[in-house]
């Protein structure tokens, strides 16, 4: 009854209590079905523990599970309270920075390096539903199965939108094809309007470490409905 009653905070469906989701039991619940999801993983040709790769965070959709994402102590200001220790604690910063890339050639590094190129070295998952959890209804808005977002390791990704589907029972290939853009020091002479751009130093954010459309929207949104509303997104 008690999982049926946590589905009830997602289906909205009047039949079930209303559920606390906010109760760390809840999250609880669902951090421990990962292993249960998440059934077989794959990245640069060979087998890895699914667990130790994906890091659960709370989004507006709810709980996901990200690849390669930095960790919340790297993400976020020290002004920003965490109720979950156990989420979006990811492996810290290693070798890397935002603007400059990797800084050494060092192999362990973090986020991950792409150390080799192909669909046999790429991250490879394959995602279990069970029967009986698997809806067609108002539930999941008629579209069963995963979404998958693609994001940068320092923005928060927003699932709402930018999202591609893996219906179930199907095989699901992604492509991504990197663009570097270099820009020199002397960029900073003209002022931002003129370039269209930010420096990390130009433009702090409130909550997040590092700047980027997303965050600083995500961040605009916390502000407008706590003005408005006096609350924010639970997430």
């Amino acid at each position: 009854m008690e999982e049926l009653a946590y589905a009830a905070a997602f289906c909205v469906l009047g039949v079930w209590q209303p559920v606390d989701y906010t109760r760390e039991k809840f999250y609880r619940f669902l951090n421990e079905s990962r292993p249960h999801i998440l059934k077989y993983c794959e990245y640069l040709d060979q087998r890895q523990v699914c667990k130790d790769y994906f890091t659960p965070i709370l989004t507006e959709e709810g709980v996901c599970y990200s690849f390669n994402i930095l960790d919340k102590a790297d993400m976020f200001r020290d002004n920003v309270e965490f109720i979950l220790p156990s989420y979006h604690s990811a492996t810290p910063v290693k070798h890397w920075d935002v603007e400059k890339g990797y800084t050494a050639f060092e192999i362990d590094a973090y986020p991950r390096r792409a150390l080799r190129v192909g669909q046999k070295h790429a991250l490879s998952v394959m995602l279990k539903t069970k029967k009986e959890d698997a809806e067609y209804d108002r539930c999941a808005n008629y579209e069963s199965g995963y979404r998958i977002n693609v994001h940068f390791p320092s923005v928060y990704p927003d699932v709402t939108q930018n999202y591609f589907a893996v219906p179930l029972g199907q095989l699901v290939s992604g492509l991504i094809i990197p663009e570097m853009i270099r820009t020199s020091e002397g960029v900073k002479r003209f002022h931002p309007k003129t370039r269209d751009c930010y420096f990390q130093s130009e433009r702090p954010l409130q909550f997040f470490k590092v700047y980027s459309q997303t965050n600083c929207l995500m961040e605009c949104k916390a502000n407008y409905t706590l003005k408005i509303c006096g609350c924010v997104g639970f997430h």
